[in-house]
């Protein structure tokens, strides 16, 4: 059976910057392993992560994204999208992203 690999795009609200969200997400997505993709904050206040891997890792990263940040991490809501044409290599924290530059 061939892997199926997916792209998503996941964006974060609630009390995610200033309070180690990035360094968790990065060592959730390690920690499943097979994962690219990167964790930034954006300018308004959210967390965005894009990721892609395999189909059966990408459900484990949803499911810990979910639930396995710890305080004082505090998600409020959850916003995913499927992504197209997402190429990336290991899983990095990614500088912030400005009002000029947002997308």
């Amino acid at each position: 059976m061939a892997t199926v690999f997916v792209s998503k795009r996941y964006l974060l609200s609630g009390r995610v910057q200033g309070v180690g969200c990035r360094a968790q997400i990065l060592a959730l997505a390690d920690g499943i392993g097979h994962l690219a993709g990167f964790v930034r904050n954006l300018s308004d206040g959210r967390v965005e992560v894009r990721v892609k891997g395999p189909d059966w890792r990408m459900k484990d990263f949803d499911q810990a994204l979910r639930s396995q940040l710890r305080p004082p991490v505090r998600i409020e809501d959850v916003e995913s999208s499927e992504l197209s044409g997402f190429r990336a290599a290991g899983f990095t924290i990614a500088p912030t992203v400005h009002p000029e530059t947002d997308n």
